[in-house]
């Protein structure tokens, strides 16, 4: 693909773009693959014709027949030269997307998705953990994507949601788990000998910073010499039926040649026979003495090492010649391992020196702003509380203001700001009940609820509570955790009704599995954030989902805000007794 004319002079180095894709060109599904777009020939496979262009992204659809090589979107080829970067802004459908084959299916069913999948032969449901990869290859469709090339993954991780992992030196190393289904950035950049993989996101999370700053999560020194495609691959988008597209908001590629050494993006590196400033040798330990806190460290040696960060000290297996350990805000990633860091993170030192060849430090934070599209979302700054729970004692839909939108169920007032709903183990809420109060800011609201889910884990108890924003009768969203002894673990679900569409058996449910975030009887704080057209759910301040009211359905005009309050959902079971201690609903700051 020969480079476009635009080109951006920056300092001594220039950057040329190859490709700029923003899906801006509405297509309709099975016309994306193999048709020109603005910025060249969409590559790649469609073979349920489910990819399309709408609202400013590409939408990948729920594949009926799950498997790789079924869709897959691509550009290029492109000379993979020096200093060559690529990325993607992709919103997973689910990170934590499995096989559905847990879910029985009648015969009838099973002769169906037999038929739409020709004309690949499928004699049974498969299983499948791996749900995403995203990266280079020498062609624009793979059997299978995930031996070859250069590439991320994602992987289903069960309560824990996404497990990111990269493809490094013919292995896949895991680089974090528990990864949210949020907006990620991934992006590749080739150096002189090694090829470097990078994230992003546009909520600020544990496992990655906000883009443009970017953290190196693994470097393979494989490097292609033949040109590449640059590639999305999906197998499957949800659990046992649920479903929701795939969004991409860009796909580019640059040629940036302060990018091309084979130093680029680090902090500091030493190399056996070198001069190396930052770096003192103690005995056979070597220390590095500089102030930057590290997000990945690569040590290629000859045998096993002891590497200290801080005061927290670890024995790492080389794979294959090199060590890769990538470090997140939770401590150290290594291959699965969660290793908390105590002291500063900025004293590393590894040993024994004889048996190292080389090491490369990348810093916590890179900014790549060549590499990032225009279609982030931040959530607006706040402004003055508007609603809150009533002080007072008694069933909250009798106070003034207060009505009961939904339902039969109630919630009494503790008047202290709290409350509880009226449920039991024997007698739980009856269905979705809906308290809500009108909201005078229609553009949006910030609504925090803190709240404590029932009883204790093995007695039964269910969590099904959290926040409700409603525009009309037929619009609403529902956002309740959903805690059960059936689940090792929790989660978060957004249930929305839609232009008077809404339906549990149509699956078109989302939720973020957050493993133990969420537990019996321990309190948490539940936020939600929605500006008409966005919206972002945290749970104790870490993001765990996030969606555009297009993104739910298609072609949709923004959401405007007319009453906010508390929920209790039916979820496969009802509540059966969540406690409040507080609900405050903020205006969004002009």
């Amino acid at each position: 693909m020969p480079p476009h004319s635009d080109s951006t002079a920056t300092s001594a180095f220039e950057v040329t773009t190859l490709h700029d894709d923003r899906f801006t060109d509405d297509t309709p599904a099975g016309r994306v693959v193999g048709h020109a777009g603005p910025s060249g020939q969409r590559l790649g496979r469609d073979r349920e014709r489910g990819i399309s262009v709408g609202d400013g992204s590409a939408r990948l659809r729920y594949l009926e027949v799950p498997g790789w090589d079924r869709q897959t979107l691509a550009f290029g080829p492109i000379d993979p030269v020096p200093g060559f970067a690529s990325s993607w802004h992709i919103l997973n459908a689910h990170n934590t997307s499995m096989t559905h084959a847990d879910r029985p299916i009648g015969r009838r069913e099973r002769i169906r998705r037999f038929i739409k999948g020709l004309p690949q032969i499928h004699t049974g449901e498969p299983n499948i953990n791996d749900n995403l990869v995203v990266g280079w290859w020498n062609s624009p469709t793979e059997r299978d994507p995930r031996p070859t090339g250069w590439s991320m993954l994602m992987h289903g991780a069960d309560t824990l949601n996404g497990q990111l992992r990269v493809k490094a030196d013919d292995h896949h190393l895991t680089v974090a788990t528990g990864v949210q289904n949020l907006p990620i950035h991934y992006a590749q950049v080739m150096r002189g000998t090694s090829v470097v993989h990078l994230v992003a996101t546009s909520l600020p999370t544990w496992w990655a910073p906000v883009a443009p700053e970017f953290r190196a999560v693994g470097v393979d020194h494989h490097i292609p010499d033949k040109p590449v495609f640059c590639a999305i691959h999906q197998s499957i988008q949800g659990e046992v039926n649920y479903r929701i597209d795939t969004l991409i908001d860009s796909s580019l590629a640059v040629v940036d040649n302060s990018l091309a050494a084979d130093d680029a993006l680090t902090s500091a590196t030493w190399r056996q026979n070198s001069e190396h400033g930052d770096w003192t040798r103690n005995g056979d330990e070597l220390v590095l003495e500089n102030d930057i806190e590290p997000g990945l460290i690569v040590v290629e040696c000859t045998t096993q090492i002891q590497v200290s960060i801080g005061s927290t000290s670890f024995t790492a297996e080389p794979v294959g010649d090199h060590v890769q350990i990538p470090i997140d805000g939770r401590g150290v990633a290594l291959d699965g391992l969660s290793l908390p860091i105590a002291g500063s993170r900025s004293t590393i030192s590894f040993a024994p020196a004889k048996s190292i060849i080389s090491i490369e430090v990348f810093p916590e934070s890179i900014s790549l702003p060549q590499l990032v599209s225009d279609r982030a979302w931040s959530p607006p700054e706040s402004d003055s509380t508007i609603a809150s729970l009533p002080l007072v004692e008694g069933p909250l839909r009798e106070v003034d203001g207060w009505e009961r939108t939904l339902g039969s169920g109630e919630v009494d007032l503790s008047g202290d700001g709290g409350g509880s709903v009226r449920a039991s183990l024997d007698v739980p809420n009856p269905g979705r009940t809906l308290h809500t109060v009108a909201w005078q800011d229609p553009r949006g609201a910030d609504i925090r609820l803190r709240q404590r889910p029932p009883g204790h884990r093995r007695e039964g108890h269910r969590g099904r509570s959290g926040i409700c924003v409603i525009d009309d009768a037929d619009n609403q969203l529902v956002i309740n955790n959903w805690l059960d002894d059936s689940f090792d673990g929790a989660s978060i679900s957004c249930f929305y009704r839609i232009d008077g569409h809404e339906k549990m058996y149509d699956y078109d449910a989302v939720w973020s599995n957050v493993g133990h975030a969420v537990a019996h009887g321990v309190e948490h704080e539940l936020r939600l954030v929605v500006d008409g057209i966005h919206m972002g759910v945290w749970v104790d301040e870490e993001p765990v989902m996030y969606r555009r009211i297009t993104d739910l359905r298609a072609g949709r005009s923004p959401m405007r805000v007319s009453r906010v309050g508390v929920a209790s959902n039916w979820e496969w079971g009802d509540d059966t007794g969540t406690q409040f201690s507080s609900f405050e609903a903020r205006s969004l700051r002009s």
